[in-house]
């Protein structure tokens, strides 16, 4: 799969993911991580299907996948912040946070999250 059917491939899978057609969009994504394990973009759309799924621990593990590469979206940072917050791993919650604001700007739920990681970090210091 070329560059071009992949940018293709991934906007129908997030058409589908949008209109809560988890199903097609499911397979697609599957088969654009088959070529590219590392596609920041079919990570993180599978990862919030697995999420709504109530699949957390497989979300979790696509959305650190997506988060790894330069072209991560600021939302995946923001709610790979939120996975690492509810598994109370404040430090690594805090950072993820903190990326997503560098992309995104300050927004209100990026900065009420960071200031529930750090009262926690002082909490356990």
């Amino acid at each position: 799969m070329n560059k071009s059917k992949v940018k293709q491939s991934l906007y129908l899978a997030e058409n589908y993911f949008r209109s809560g057609t988890y199903q097609f969009s499911e397979k697609i994504l599957k088969s654009i991580i088959r070529i590219d394990p590392t596609n920041s973009k079919a990570n993180e759309l599978l990862a919030y299907i697995y999420g709504n799924q109530g699949n957390s621990d497989k979300s979790y593990q696509l959305l650190k996948q997506a988060c790894e590469k330069n072209d991560c979206s600021p939302d995946a940072f923001y709610y790979l912040g939120s996975a690492q917050l509810k598994r109370k791993l404040y430090e690594e919650a805090s950072l993820s946070f903190k990326k997503s604001m560098q992309k995104a700007g300050p927004f209100f739920e990026a900065l009420h999250d960071l200031g529930s990681a750090y009262g926690h970090m002082e909490k356990i210091q």
